[in-house]
């Protein structure tokens, strides 16, 4: 924080008087000041008049990310801190794009510095970093050190994380971001990242107000909007503000949370749809009673049934396909709640934006398993059933791969019934592995069955599906792990939930 405090006190405008000494009186210090951010804010809000209702409380410092943020706005009462908009670095991209980021930083604080000269008084590099990352030092700090020579000024970063993290080699100082149920800051200088409930924002920013007070200087970021919303038209909190930029705590009027309505329980919707389709399966085709059991219990007479053409009906093995799809999505979807939070849904959004297509995350993610799901089925069955002449109907085929994915219900069952139990990472990937094992042991297991069928030729079948479907799904996997651009969001992801 240091630096930045002695940035303020090296401008050109003087924020306290001198003793007749000439030494700084007891007031002569940056106190506990707070910076509006300016990134949130859209064109429905007069920026012109919120700066100025900010102005008369006392707040005099902008945090922003793009020149255009402050087209049109007179700012000559606000010192400035610019942050370059680039958010959820990976390590891979520091290390390829290295020269490119440097270059692209300069020429931007180039231009807002020349744009306000001795107004910007401290530079962010990166928001929400995968600074965990062994390597992070290493490449930010080069980067860091190149910015402060250009500028002159002290440099920082925007942490994903509301604990005071140990600064990364060649930054003045970090950011942490703290939202709403974050109690423990230890920082004194942080950002403040409200949600929609405006009585736990509310609460959470008081007690970053009492936080800071106990130190003689910190600098608290807030999002310029929810300070327009809640603030500027509330004349108590207004005073709150201005008695805490002089270092007094008032209570923040909070009112109780109203009622809320009754919110629709997933877990059961989620289990009425396996259980409810698999009942109805049941009701209306009787061949599903009869061939089930006799898949896992019988398995030699049900190879008979369908290489004699007596289970003749493609709809159970279609609506079998069907069901796992929809499991896959609803395994992404608890999957993703259980292991993700806000933030780490964020940043998988930026990088997997194909993934990531609607407003809604987990929605995104219920799809995505699905059609996923269904693509991988489909290519599947074609994959056994056109190398096996003897698999002269897509039924047989249907069949043979279908049934044991039955087991995977079970998996997601088991899933579903502990969600609500806050279950830990160890069960949720051991979960996921079976349900991934199932689904792949079921193509190698349909595939060596309908090798069966043949009377000569096997041995290649069998090569050409179970051989280079495990060959693939081997690769798959490998590449996953040693791919930065697959692996990196998800290990940062998990990084900001944990």
């Amino acid at each position: 924080m240091l630096p930045l405090i002695f940035a303020l006190f090296l401008s050109w405008l003087p924020l306290s008087p001198q003793s007749v000494d000439g030494e700084s009186t007891s007031e002569s210090r940056f106190g506990n000041r707070i910076a509006l951010s300016l990134d949130s804010v859209n064109d429905q809000i007069d920026q012109q008049q919120l700066l100025v209702d900010a102005s008369e409380i006392g707040i005099d410092l902008i945090h922003f990310t793009r020149p255009d943020q402050l087209t049109a706005t007179n700012v000559d009462d606000f010192f400035l801190i610019y942050q370059y908009p680039e958010s959820y670095t990976t390590i891979s991209s520091l290390r390829n794009r290295s020269g490119e980021i440097t270059a692209d930083i300069r020429n931007s604080l180039q231009m807002v510095m020349d744009q306000y000269p001795d107004r910007i008084i401290s530079t962010g590099l990166f928001r929400y970093p995968n600074e965990r990352h062994p390597q992070f030092n290493a490449y930010a700090a080069q980067i860091a050190g190149n910015i402060r020579e250009f500028s002159g000024l002290p440099v920082f970063y925007q942490s994903a994380l509301s604990e005071d993290f140990i600064n990364a080699e060649g930054f003045d100082f970090t950011v942490p971001t703290v939202i709403p149920g974050d109690n423990n800051p230890t920082a004194n200088a942080l950002f403040f990242d409200p949600d929609k409930n405006v009585q736990d924002s509310k609460k959470t920013l008081e007690n970053l107000f009492r936080h800071t007070l106990e130190f003689e200087e910190s600098l608290l970021i807030i999002p310029a909007d929810w300070f327009q919303n809640n603030v500027t038209s509330n004349d108590d909190y207004k005073t709150i503000f201005s008695e805490y930029l002089k270092g007094n705590l008032l209570p923040f009027p909070i009112p109780q949370n109203p009622e809320a309505p009754p919110s629709i329980h997933w877990n059961v919707v989620f289990l009425f749809l396996i259980l409810g389709s698999i009942l109805l399966h049941m009701r209306f085709q009787p061949v599903y009673i009869q061939a089930l059991p006799r898949y896992f219990f019988n398995h030699s007479f049900f190879l008979v049934d369908v290489i004699e053409h007596r289970i003749r009906n493609i709809f159970p093995g279609v609506l079998i396909l069907l069901q796992h799809s929809v499991v896959t999505g609803v395994i992404m979807y608890l999957t993703a709640d259980s292991l993700f939070n806000e933030r780490s849904l964020s940043a998988l959004s930026h990088h997997f934006p194909a993934v990531f297509w609607t407003a809604n995350p987990f929605v995104s993610l219920f799809l995505a398993g699905f059609f996923i799901s269904l693509i991988m089925q489909i290519i599947s069955v074609l994959w056994l059933h056109l190398p096996n002449k003897r698999l002269q109907f897509f039924s047989q085929t249907l069949n043979l791969y279908a049934w044991p994915l039955h087991i995977n219900f079970l998996v997601a069952t088991v899933l579903i019934v502990i969600h609500n139990q806050s279950p830990g990472q160890t069960l949720i990937y051991f979960l996921l592995a079976s349900y991934l094992i199932v689904w792949f042991m079921s193509f190698n297991l349909a595939a060596y069955d309908a090798a069966k069928f043949l009377e000569k030729y096997s041995l290649p079948y069998i090569l050409f599906t179970i051989g280079l479907h495990t060959l693939l799904f081997l690769f798959f996997i490998w590449f996953a792990i040693n791919s930065p651009s697959i692996s990196e969001p998800i290990q940062m992801a998990l990084y900001f939930s944990s």
